[in-house]
């Protein structure tokens, strides 16, 4: 499994840049209340208004689940919050079986950003989820 949050020293977020994309989870089954890494969502040149994509893939159907995108200014889990429209819980059923979701949130205006597993799939199914800067 990927490291979670806390699990490593706080203020070695990985730092990412508009086009970066970083894998949060990696086909994993995260429990209700576990969260990933945080990403540091650096200023490029002093671009200040950025967004980011999350994208969700489950194996097959996942049941009922809830992710959410947190931000946060300082890295610290209590400083976390969900963001805007930044709350999953519907994906859609592809035609090589998967089940995908997608979110765009823009602007961005936190220096970090991880993804909270509010609640695990109902039916016990791994999720990969990916961050892209934008």
């Amino acid at each position: 499994m990927s490291p979670l949050y806390g699990s490593t020293v706080a203020g070695n977020a990985r730092a990412l840049y508009p086009g970066d994309t970083f894998t949060l989870f990696n086909a994993e089954l995260p429990t209700s209340g576990q969260a990933s890494l945080s990403v540091n969502l650096a200023n490029l040149f002093s671009r200040n208004v950025r967004g980011l994509a999350l994208e969700l893939i489950f194996a097959t159907a996942p049941g009922a689940f809830n992710f959410q995108i947190q931000g946060a200014d300082t890295d610290e889990a209590a400083a976390f919050f969900t963001e805007g429209t930044g709350t999953v819980t519907v994906g859609t059923v592809q035609s090589d079986g998967t089940t995908r979701a997608r979110v765009e949130l823009s602007p961005w205006a936190a220096k970090f950003m991880r993804l909270l597993c509010q609640a695990q799939t109902a039916n016990g199914v791994a999720v990969t989820a990916r961050v892209t800067v934008l």
